[in-house]
């Protein structure tokens, strides 16, 4: 198997000795008896121990090895490698396995390197399952387990010598009695640091939240007052209107355009054309209204403006002869007139009677084309194209046959009169026998008489010896007959009739649609009912003042503008002045039409203000033109209003929305960098007012996007993951919710449900050269001195005395504890045995002591007895006991 993954592990020790933790290395552990190691082996190299998850560790195999050996295997990466991997196969597994292996392998490998057996056996758990669920260690390995204890010399064997482990503290060689894997988000420092930053965060996010929202609020209704023209008895604001941008203000923004272009005639005939009309407020019609009118108006402009070919329109005269409301559109030619209230519809009768005469006529031609009879017409029976068609395939069947006669008598006969007719005849259906004709018309130039004589379409002759060859050259005679180029006609004649009725079908259909009447002219009745003519004669008038301001206002000054020459460069500059002026106009009017209310017509601002906005800073940068003080106060205004908007609401879209989806870590690189806010908001989250979102930004990028910090556990990283992409809030709903309920209140949550996201497993990091590895972190506590088989009793009630005085402590001071206690209070073999020797020597003097009489010959002083180190007078020994009896009950729920 690859060793790809196999990686030095970091493992970070605290202890009950070191206020500070350290590095767990080879040189950090203490082996009384080191045994052999191979010889390759250069222990002057080794570091950190190695570790992977790819292959969960064989346990037996490993108990089985001395213990030095074992400082090899986790130490050496080639003796790792070789025992660890040893014929593994490469495989890739999933996330969970990774990590069940994972927690395994940690697990497996604390055993090996830190066996204890005082004051248990395996004294080895995971701060989860202590601290949390407050459960004791399993203990899958018996290291050692069967040797026995002491050697009949006394010494402590090689073999018992692994029931003890030891490590190098400030104080010297410590034995390990306990080892506590901190696995869990509360325990490990990294994702405990996080959990309290972000619960900080957040209090201070829920109050730059509320600030935001105000800021919106109020500069939101800044601007809607100043949009919002003043009514009677409704005072919005003192400034309310001092922002709105009337048509006069709009007119005198338009004089300041320099071209006059067919989408400027467009627009003002538009204007011009609905001043003399009255258009119905219902949206269906008015809709159908303004598509007509614009097809008219493209019409015109396409036809007598945009065409090359078209002559300018110089004189009125002329004018008004062209733009008489009749157009052409896909649908045909239209009136616009057609749309008038008062139109009667007479007319449309007439025409659709019109179209459908001149669509049956081209209809029956069309059938007659296509048809499998043909058609009588003046005694002749005309063939239809498919009919022809057959009639060349039978000629050349009748060849085929004649050329498979037999010769009779040196003679090739010719088919017979019955089967000409037969095979002449084949898929050809005849008239009926009551129809009367005298001539079979192939095409125009090509005819035959009925019957079978001379000349007629089923005879052929043929005379002597060449009768079949003559035979044959009849047939191919007709064959030559019909010309190619007439078939090649009739199609073309049988798609110019399809596409000729397709366009009748159109207008019949249009015509006979039911019109929304859409309009009359200002101060004009809906009845009575008349034809088109009527209608545009009674409106001549006003048509008329139509028409002149048409001419007077649009074609003439776009005349004039065309005759202008200009470089192509000064063209193009101008083009873009005027079509941002375009653009600010219709916007403005779509911003006065918007009644100021509601969160939807501050989204229509925005994007009004948005349109308006990039169109004022054009003009602005190109400084050709002169936009008066008032309109460029009020556009100013309404662009800056709309900016700052826009800026916090995306600011709390982005960062503070609500319901939160996390932290958006990687900001700089995900917002668009084209957006004119982008620059905006990374200045103002710079601002001191937002240092507690950059101080938590900093931390996860140092501490985790920098070094890649990944947690082996998927269901973790997954959450954390999203969460520092800002698309879920699920690791501050299900981790640190939970962990600050738990912390600051005492609301204890189902732990056993919360394992799968808050066990944090192994995790890798980046090392400083890129090289991935692996980290976490364990607490031991230490006896400081080395205890063993041989020494152990001796300081056994000592020792258990002082433990369970710091645990009773630790309850006291500490309350629900959650990790390890912060009583650093550490048993010392050296101290204990001089206590014992000094009480020992204490007490030897007081027995020499009561021995002497007393000159009063009073009782001799009470003998103090001694238990575990500790001193006790007689009188006291019964309430002793008693206290010594319940300190080991409560020491049995700690051990």
């Amino acid at each position: 198997m690859s060793n790809k993954n196999v990686q030095p592990i970091k493992i970070k020790i605290s202890t009950n000795v070191d206020k500070a933790p350290f590095e767990l290395t080879f040189s950090s552990i203490y082996d009384p008896a080191p045994g052999e190691r191979p010889r390759r082996i250069d222990i002057s190299k080794m570091k950190y121990p190695y570790f992977t998850a790819d292959v969960k560790y064989d346990e037996k195999l490993l108990a089985e090895r001395p213990y030095s050996e074992l400082l090899s295997i986790f130490f050496d990466k080639q003796e790792f490698v070789k025992v660890i991997l040893d014929g593994s196969v490469e495989t890739h597994h999933d996330a969970a396995v990774l990590m069940e292996n994972a927690n395994a392998n940690i697990m497996t490998m604390l055993q090996l390197l830190f066996p204890t057996s005082y004051p248990s056996k395996n004294n080895i758990n995971t701060s989860y399952k202590k601290y949390l669920l407050k459960k004791g260690p399993i203990i899958p390995l018996d290291i050692g387990g069967n040797i026995k204890d002491i050697l009949s010399s006394g010494e402590v064997s090689v073999f018992e010598k692994r029931n003890y482990s030891y490590i190098k503290t400030s104080r010297g060689n410590c034995t390990v009695s306990e080892v506590v894997w901190l696995n869990d988000v509360l325990n490990n420092k990294l994702y405990r640091e996080l959990i309290e930053k972000l619960i900080e965060y957040k209090e201070w996010r829920e109050k730059q939240t509320k600030v935001i929202e105000e800021d919106i609020t109020k500069t939101t209704k800044q601007l809607q007052n100043g949009l919002t023209t003043k009514e009677p008895g409704k005072e919005i604001g003192k400034r309310t209107g001092y922002l709105v941008i009337d048509e006069q203000a709009q007119d005198e923004l338009a004089s300041q355009k320099r071209i006059y272009n067919p989408d400027d005639i467009k627009e003002d005939m538009i204007k011009i054309v609905k001043k003399y009309l009255t258009v119905d407020t219902v949206e269906a019609e008015k809709q159908r209204f303004d598509e007509e009118l614009g097809h008219m108006l493209d019409y015109f402009i396409d036809t007598h403006l945009k065409d090359p070919k078209a002559t300018p329109i110089t004189q009125f005269v002329r004018f008004k002869d062209k733009f008489d409301f009749t157009y052409t559109s896909p649908e045909g030619p239209s009136d616009l007139f057609s749309l008038h209230k008062r139109y009667d519809n007479v007319d449309r009768d007439a025409e659709i009677a019109k179209l459908t005469a001149e669509k049956t006529s081209k209809e029956t031609e069309l059938d007659n084309l296509t048809n499998t009879t043909g058609h009588i017409e003046s005694r002749e029976w005309i063939l239809s194209k498919p009919m022809i068609e057959q009639y060349l395939k039978n000629l050349k069947k009748l060849i085929i046959v004649a050329q498979k006669k037999k010769i009779e008598n040196g003679k090739k006969s010719t088919p017979k009169r019955d089967e000409i007719i037969n095979i002449l005849s084949e898929n050809i259906t005849k008239p009926l026998d009551d129809v009367e004709y005298d001539f079979i018309t192939i095409l125009p130039n090509v005819k035959y008489i009925k019957g079978f004589v001379k000349g007629a379409f089923f005879h052929f002759t043929g005379r002597g010896d060449a009768m079949n060859t003559n035979f044959i050259n009849q047939v191919n005679e007709r064959i030559a007959e019909i010309d190619p180029n007439e078939l090649i006609a009739m199609d073309e004649r049988i798609k110019q009739l399809t596409d000729e009725n397709a366009v009748i079908n159109a207008k019949i259909t249009k015509l006979r649609k039911t019109l929304e009447k859409a309009f009359v002219f200002k101060d004009e009745e809906d009845d009575p009912k008349e034809p088109i003519a009527k209608l545009k004669k009674d409106n001549g008038k006003e048509i008329t003042k139509m028409q002149e301001e048409i001419f007077k206002y649009v074609i003439t000054r776009y005349n004039r503008f065309q005759d202008t020459k200009r470089s192509a460069e000064l063209t193009g500059q101008y083009v873009e002045i005027d079509t941002a002026i375009d653009i600010i106009i219709d916007e403005i009017k779509k911003l006065n039409s918007l009644v100021p209310s509601g969160t939807r017509t501050v989204d229509q601002i925005l994007n009004i203000t948005e349109q308006i906005k990039n169109s004022f800073d054009k003009l602005v940068s190109a400084n050709k033109i002169s936009i008066s003080r008032n309109i460029g106060e009020k556009l100013a205004q309404i662009v800056q209003l709309s900016n700052q908007i826009k800026f916090f609401t995306q600011l709390k879209t982005v960062f503070f929305k609500e319901p939160s989806t996390g932290i958006l870590v990687e900001y700089e690189k995900s917002l668009d960098p084209n957006d004119s806010f982008t620059k905006l908001i990374i200045a103002e989250l710079k601002n001191e007012k937002y240092s507690n979102f950059k101080k938590i930004i900093d931390f996860i990028k140092e501490r985790f996007i920098k070094y890649s910090t990944i947690s082996l556990n998927s269901n973790l990283e997954k959450l954390l993951k999203e969460y520092f992409e800002n698309q879920s809030n699920d690791f501050y709903d299900k981790v640190v919710e939970p962990a600050n309920k738990l912390l600051n209140l005492g609301e204890q949550p189902d732990f056993t449900s919360l394992e799968s996201i808050w066990d944090v497993s192994v995790t890798s990091v980046k090392s400083s050269t890129s090289e991935t590895e692996y980290a976490i972190s364990v607490y031991m506590d230490v006896i400081e001195g080395e205890v063993n088989a041989k020494n152990q009793s001796e300081i056994k009630c000592q020792f258990l005395d002082e433990e369970l005085i710091k645990r009773l402590e630790e309850l006291i001071d500490e309350g629900p504890v959650y990790g390890p206690g912060s009583n650093t209070k550490v048993f010392s073999v050296k101290k204990a045995k001089e206590e014992k020797a000094r009480h020992e020597q204490e007490k030897k003097k007081e027995i020499e002591l009561s021995a002497k009489p007393r000159k009063d010959k009073s009782l001799p002083i009470a003998v103090p007895e001694y238990e575990g180190g500790k001193r006790h007078t007689k009188s006291f020994r019964g309430k002793s006991a008693k206290k010594n009896r319940t300190k080991k009950r409560l020491l049995s729920v700690f051990i």
